[in-house]
């Protein structure tokens, strides 16, 4: 057992390599000051050094997550769900905008391709965020005419009809803002399948 010298492992060469992890100053201090002073044997300490790494990189990003804002919100979010009856994917596409304005659409698509052959309904209206409550305040609902006989249109084929719900959803983020996981309200007595994560495909 020796005490490793504060040269060996030097302040410079962690800070350095966790500022690119994008840590902040509390926690680039926090493993300094816990790494540089390890009584252990060599073997031992780059397996400590890695292990209290990993340890912050995991707080860092949960903590990133759990403290998000309407700005992280903007972008397009897909979810979607492969139907081999038809080959195709159903795509369920939530589009925040930075006026506070919002699309939900969904469309169909070919598998290998992001391109969508047509629309089955489209949303819109305005939305606020508070902690994580999202309220989405619907004003208007376009969907296929009636008596249709395929489950997609084109834009221009879409029917109009009266709407006005507001809709409240528990909301939270993973993988450093990358998934958005939405969890609807359940009615009494109904089968819910709980929150739906939500993809950001574009920012």
């Amino acid at each position: 057992m020796y005490l490793i010298p504060n040269d060996f492992i030097p302040k410079q060469f962690i800070t350095g390599f966790l500022k690119k992890l994008k840590f902040n100053q509390d926690i680039l201090n926090a493993v300094c000051v816990l790494t540089i002073p390890i009584i252990l044997y060599p073997m031992k300490t780059l397996r400590n050094i890695t292990l209290l790494s990993l340890i912050f990189l995991t707080l860092s990003c949960n903590s990133d997550d759990n403290d998000f804002s309407k700005q992280d919100l903007h972008g397009i979010w897909e979810w979607r769900i492969y139907q081999e009856e038809s080959e195709l994917f159903y795509i369920n596409t939530y589009e925040f905008k930075k006026d506070g304005t919002f699309d939900k659409r969904m469309t169909a698509r070919k598998q290998d391709s992001n391109i969508d052959l047509g629309y089955n309904s489209l949303i819109s209206g305005t939305y606020t965020l508070v902690g994580n409550r999202l309220r989405l305040t619907e004003t208007d609902f376009l969907t296929t005419p009636e008596g249709s006989t395929t489950w997609y249109t084109s834009l221009e084929n879409l029917v109009g009809s009266d709407w006005d719900r507001e809709i409240d959803i528990t909301v939270s983020m993973k993988e450093r803002k990358s998934e958005l996981l939405m969890d609807f309200p359940c009615p009494p007595n109904a089968f819910c399948r709980g929150p739906i994560t939500f993809y950001r495909v574009w920012k």
